[in-house]
């Protein structure tokens, strides 16, 4: 392909430039496609979703570390609970509740703070799954309107709900 002011050589023809990426070339024209428009509105709306998901996966992370972190969250708050539930034997304290029984806890304290510490990255999770979901609802029907500005102001007040969260 050559370019010559402004026009494109294909072959042995020259084009005007293609207009967009939902245009083909047709009797000697541009034209737009609507399977090809079909393919880049869902492109977008892939991209859009996804930059949602980046965001919220990147505020839990800062929250409650690594995949890893959150499992051993997970089993310290279980056994807490079940710690708690069972009136604070103290002849059988969970490893995890017993592991925290520091810097002056006794199991009882240690149980209650792992207990509050896990409800406030319960609330966190829920919260950012809250934006989340319905930020990428927002931006499916917006896109299915054909208004991409708007879904991407949709998806620019997720991204800022989520970082304050």
């Amino acid at each position: 392909m050559k370019v010559i002011e402004g026009l494109h050589v294909y072959g042995d023809e020259l084009r005007v430039p293609n207009p967009s990426e939902c245009h083909r070339w047709q009797d000697g024209e541009w034209v737009l496609d609507d399977a090809l428009v079909v393919a880049a509105r869902e492109r977008c709306l892939s991209k859009l979703c996804e930059a949602i998901d980046r965001a919220g996966n990147s505020v839990l992370e800062s929250v409650v570390g690594s995949p890893l972190r959150l499992a051993e969250y997970e089993v310290a708050a279980t056994e807490a609970r079940a710690f708690k539930s069972a009136g604070y034997p103290t002849d059988s304290v969970p490893r995890s509740v017993s592991a925290w029984s520091i810097e002056g806890r006794n199991p009882e304290q240690a149980a209650n703070e792992i207990i509050e510490k896990a409800q406030r990255g319960e609330m966190t999770i829920h919260a950012l799954r809250e934006i989340r979901l319905v930020s990428k609802s927002k931006v499916r029907q917006a896109m299915a309107d054909g208004r991409e500005d708007e879904a991407k102001l949709h998806v620019k007040q997720a991204i800022e709900d989520m970082s304050r969260v």
